[in-house]
């Protein structure tokens, strides 16, 4: 009788385990397909911290600190490897060619002041801040991974 205790005991903890609202795991513990879809949204992100918790409508989740090219970022996935969330500043020279084509081309030659990485829509998106032509005028863009303005904002 106590082995079958012990057994079921067992099997209750290692299934109500992903259950617990942000418990910080071993690094070694994030899936593989979780640890692919930081690669394929942040590449040479080095994990620093995991915390696994869940969500109605997304079930497990994984919340990531990592750091990478110099500085540290933030993601947060589904156990799918959906997007939940990210967040990092990037240094200018880091920003993908085709999206400094983009910025140029729409603040008209502007220099670009700032550049991160956000999630919108559960993609992945650069956020990049840059001076509208010659003048004082700062034109906010988010632009996809293929190079699409999907948001445009002058100040």
């Amino acid at each position: 009788m106590i082995p079958k205790i012990f057994w079921a005991a067992l099997f209750l903890s290692a299934v109500l385990e992903p259950a617990l609202s942000d418990s910080q795991i071993p690094l070694t513990y994030v899936p593989k397909r979780v640890r692919a879809a930081i690669q394929n949204y942040v590449p040479g992100a080095q994990l620093t911290e995991v915390r696994i918790g869940s969500d109605d409508a997304w079930g497990t989740k994984y919340d990531c600190e990592y750091f990478r090219a110099g500085h540290k970022g933030h993601i947060e996935l589904a156990e799918s490897g959906q997007l939940l969330d990210v967040d990092e500043d990037l240094v200018l020279t880091e920003v993908p060619r085709l999206i400094q084509r983009v910025a140029a081309k729409e603040s008209r030659g502007g220099v670009m002041r700032k550049a991160s990485i956000e999630q919108d829509a559960g993609h992945l998106v650069y956020k990049t801040e840059s001076f509208y032509g010659l003048t004082d005028t700062k034109v906010k863009l988010k632009i996809t991974q293929g190079g699409e303005v999907i948001a445009r904002e002058f100040d």
